[in-house]
C-alpha cells in the first residue's frame, strides 16, 4: 500500500469512527436519562407510559425493515449516496434527542404530556436507524480489504466507548428540581455529535 493509499485509509478509518463517536454521546445520555426525566421529573402519567412504550415498539418493529429497505435500495451502487444521509440526517438525530428535556406542558395527565413522550421516543429512534443503517452499510464501501475492515471497526467500537463516557459526566448535572444545567450539557453533547457527523461527511472519500 502507498503513502497516498495509507493516508487515504488512515483519513476514512477516523472519518467512519467518528459517527460512532457521535451517535454513542446521543444513545448513552437518551438510554440512561430518558425514563427518570419522563417518570421522576414530568411525573408522567402510567397510563401514558405504557401507550407510549407500545407505539414506540410497534414503530421499532416496522421502522428497522423499512430503512434497511431504504439503504438497500437507495444506497447500494455508491457509498457517496450515504454520506448525505449522515451529514442531514445525524444533526436531525441530535436535535431529536434533545426533545425529551424540554417539557411541552406541566400536567403529566394531560395529552400534550403523553404526545410528548410519544414524539420523544419514535423521533428518537427514527434517526437513530437512518443513521446507524447508513453508517454500518459505509464499510462495506469503504474497503473491500478484510483486514482494514476489521481495524476501521475496532477503531469505531473504541470511539464509541469514548463516547459513552460523558453520559455519566451527565451525572454531575443531574438535577430532578432545576434541570437547567443538565439543559445545557444535553445541548452541548448534541452540537458536538452535529460536528462529528459533519467530520465524518466531509472527510469520507
Amino acid at each position: 500500500m502507498g503513502a497516498d493509499a495509507n493516508d487515504h485509509y488512515r483519513s476514512n478509518s477516523i472519518a467512519f469512527g467518528v459517527t460512532g463517536f457521535s451517535a454513542s454521546l446521543l444513545l448513552t445520555i437518551f438510554h440512561m436519562y430518558y425514563v427518570d426525566i419522563f417518570v421522576a421529573v414530568y411525573k408522567l402519567d402510567s397510563s401514558w407510559f405504557f401507550i407510549g412504550e407500545t407505539i414506540f415498539a410497534i414503530w421499532n418493529a416496522i421502522n428497522d425493515p423499512l430503512f434497511g429497505w431504504v439503504v438497500d435500495r437507495f444506497g447500494s451502487e455508491s457509498g457517496s449516496r450515504r454520506i448525505p444521509a449522515i451529514k442531514y440526517g445525524g444533526p436531525i438525530w441530535a436535535v431529536a434527542f434533545l426533545i425529551p428535556w424540554f417539557p411541552w406542558s406541566n400536567d403529566p395527565k394531560s395529552f400534550l404530556s403523553g404526545l410528548h413522550f410519544i414524539v420523544s421516543l419514535c423521533a428518537f429512534d427514527t434517526f437513530f436507524t437512518y443513521v446507524m443503517l447508513v453508517w454500518a452499510a459505509l464499510i462495506a464501501d469503504l474497503t473491500v480489504d478484510n483486514v482494514q475492515r476489521n481495524n476501521m471497526s475496532a477503531l469505531a467500537t473504541f470511539l464509541m466507548t469514548l463516547g459513552s463516557l460523558p453520559a455519566y459526566l451527565a451525572y454531575l448535572f443531574w438535577d430532578p428540581k432545576d434541570l437547567s444545567n443538565f439543559r445545557l450539557f444535553c445541548v452541548f453533547i448534541a452540537t458536538l455529535s452535529c460536528f462529528g457527523y459533519m467530520y465524518t461527511a466531509n472527510n469520507l472519500r
